[in-house]
């Protein structure tokens, strides 16, 4: 009921606002953090989801989008299940996930699970690879997955609907009613997803091996999304955008389990708004963001329900100044409140940080050479936050070729449960602190008469982090420790190749990413994991796409590559490596203003039997069918 009595609320908003909206000139996209991406995207290297991606995986969630179209590794627990990231040997606590700016990685555990994330509800997907602690705060050590919404003006109304149809009883409806003139701009998207998932899975652990199917791994989610942009002058603008979610699921047994039955619920509300002011040379912004994070477990075993809850509070004031042509200056001040309540604490524990940090852009060398210096310093009660800096770097020797260069101090404050877990918790934790260098270059050739092209890119990279956090037991609690060092370095390629036959059009693209991450020094008598990679980080991983255009049809075939992943820190124990095949088609048709499209996938297309995280079934092949209806 409550979803339920959102939804006529955030509708009758959406109407009042329709019926408000008055005519003028069209304005540019607004986007609600475009400052400090700006100054990500001179000079740091960041992949950014085409429409076609985004339209193949209009009904799926971040975890299928970028475990196919990105380097990162995703730790899939399953279709519907945990999915987090490994990001350059990195844990998942070490990525920062950024809606509009505002990182929304959980406080209590430092995580975000991917699978709740659908890709219908953003407007932009974008990875950015290597250490950006000085410009987005803590966390953002290994990368960060920006997730953007922007808006137009004066663009009328227009919808968009769609549904679709999968194996294991998988639904999905998903849509978006937009409405903009000129002092307003408006827009509703809803999803709603159910599944039995009731995959089939060979269990190869048993002799001979034994088809079996999964069991009590049922799921639903419904999400809603609310945006609003409204311009007072032309100078000055507010936005609000509200997201609310929910998710309910069953736990699914791992393999040889007997008693199962654990669920879980998901509820999480985002409400993030904005003040802008904006000159020729100078920009202000204000922004307030709300968010709010609830999990209910059920605990089948001890037949015991656990209730966590947490609340954030982030304020941010911005301003950006240019002084010449050639010097940019974007300054910020932040203050998070943060607020949890979990059985598992002793309290109700809060924390205050304040942080301030800065960022200059320069254009030198007739433009050729763009540099970027950002620092930063955070305040927390009872903590030494360390002060933190990047100075990036691009050099574009000519239209061909160009070199980027990024080198940073990192860190990352410990969660509510590092600080507050009872039995366990450390309140004198440090945080996590290290120093991150990579430097890439960049080959792109591209025939003005044809438009065909060929683009290269190779980075290499390596990090060091000290004060890692790492659980362990200590008089028979387990209790975390600043005690892991870890070295993670290696080398990633990106290639693209477009090129036509007339009528066809083809696209080639291939990533292949080689990561070596180890510990540097034992955490107790006898630990075997010094010089070893650390578990269910692949070593060796890549993914190559396939497209073909002609006309109003597409057709993509992507095939991925995970290496070895071990399973124990003496890397003794391993899962073996796994090849995955995935089919993509798509039709559209257009009449007048109406855009209609039917598309067709199959997953796991050679019937592979693997597991990313041990003792978690993959579902074999499945289908699934998509369609939608745009009109404009």
């Amino acid at each position: 009921m409550k979803f339920q009595r959102f939804l006529i609320l955030i509708i009758f908003n959406y109407a009042y606002y329709v019926t408000n909206a008055q005519d003028t000139i069209v304005l540019k996209t607004f986007e609600i953090n475009e400052y400090r991406k700006q100054t990500q995207d001179l000079t740091i290297k960041i992949n950014y989801t085409d429409s076609i991606t985004k339209k193949q995986f209009s009904s799926s969630t971040l975890t299928d989008l970028l475990s196919q179209n990105s380097q990162l590794f995703i730790k899939n627990y399953g279709p519907g299940s945990l999915a987090t990231t490994a990001f350059r040997g990195a844990s998942a606590v070490h990525t920062a996930i950024l809606w509009n700016g505002i990182n929304i990685n959980s406080s209590m555990n430092g995580l975000i699970d991917l699978s709740l994330l659908p890709v219908f509800m953003l407007d932009d997907i974008s990875v950015q690879y290597g250490g950006t602690t000085a410009l987005w705060g803590s966390g953002a050590v290994a990368g960060s997955i920006q997730l953007n919404n922007h808006s137009s003006f004066n663009k009328g109304f227009s919808t968009s609907l769609g549904t679709s149809f999968g194996s294991f009883d998988s639904y999905s409806q998903f849509g978006k009613f937009a409405y903009s003139k000129n002092k307003l701009s408006s827009a509703v998207k809803f999803t709603n997803t159910t599944s039995l998932n009731n995959f089939d899975f060979f269990n190869t652990s048993l002799k001979p091996s034994v088809n079996q199917k999964q069991l009590h791994a049922a799921f639903q989610q419904q999400n809603i999304l609310i945006e609003n942009i409204l311009k007072f002058s032309e100078k000055f603008y507010y936005s609000l955008n509200a997201w609310h979610q929910q998710s309910q699921r069953e736990i699914p047994p791992v393999l040889f389990q007997e008693n199962f039955g654990s669920t879980q619920n998901d509820v999480n509300t985002r409400i993030v708004s904005e003040l802008k002011y904006l000159n020729k040379n100078s920009k202000f912004m204000f922004r307030n963001a709300l968010l709010n994070e609830q999990i209910k477990f059920y605990d089948f075993m001890a037949d015991k329900n656990y209730n966590n809850k947490a609340l954030n509070s982030i304020n941010e004031a911005e301003h950006y100044l240019k002084l010449n042509k050639h010097i940019e200056n974007h300054t910020g001040l932040n203050y998070t409140y943060q607020q949890a309540n979990s059985e598992g604490y002793l309290s109700k524990p809060i924390l205050n940080r304040l942080s301030f940090f800065n960022s200059w852009n320069f254009r030198l060398i007739n433009y050729r050479l763009l540099l970027n210096l950002s620092y930063r310093k955070e305040w927390m009660l009872h903590h030494q936050i360390p002060f933190t800096y990047s100075l990036a770097t691009t050099f574009n020797l000519n239209d061909i070729l160009s070199f980027k260069t990024n080198s940073a101090r990192v860190y990352r404050i410990p969660t509510f449960n590092d600080l507050f877990w009872n039995p366990g918790g450390n309140p004198d934790l440090k945080p996590e602190d290290g120093f991150t260098h990579e430097g890439s270059f960049i080959i792109y050739l591209k025939d003005k008469f044809t438009n065909n092209s060929i683009k290269h890119t190779s980075t290499y990279f390596t990090r060091i982090m000290k004060n890692w956090i790492v659980w362990l037991p200590e008089n028979a609690v387990w209790k975390p420790q600043n005690l892991m060092e870890v070295w993670s370095r290696g080398v990633e390629t990106e290639s693209e190749l477009n090129f036509s036959i007339q009528p066809l059009r083809f696209m080639f693209l291939l990533s292949t990413s080689y990561v070596v991450s180890t510990s540097m020094k034992a955490l107790y008598d006898g630990d075997n994991s010094v010089d070893k990679q650390l578990i269910y980080v692949p070593m060796y991983s890549g993914q190559g796409n396939f497209r073909i255009f002609y006309k109003n049809m597409y057709l993509n075939y992507n095939i991925s590559y995970t290496g070895y992943r071990y399973t124990s820190t003496d890397n003794s124990q391993f899962l073996n490596p796994y090849w995955i095949s995935n089919i993509w088609f798509a039709k559209s048709l257009q009449i007048k203003k109406s855009h209609f499209e039917i598309s067709a996938r199959i997953n796991n297309l050679f019937n592979e039997n693997y597991q990313v995280m041990l003792n978690r079934p993959m579902p074999l092949r499945n289908y699934q069918l998509v369609i939608r209806y745009d009109f404009n």
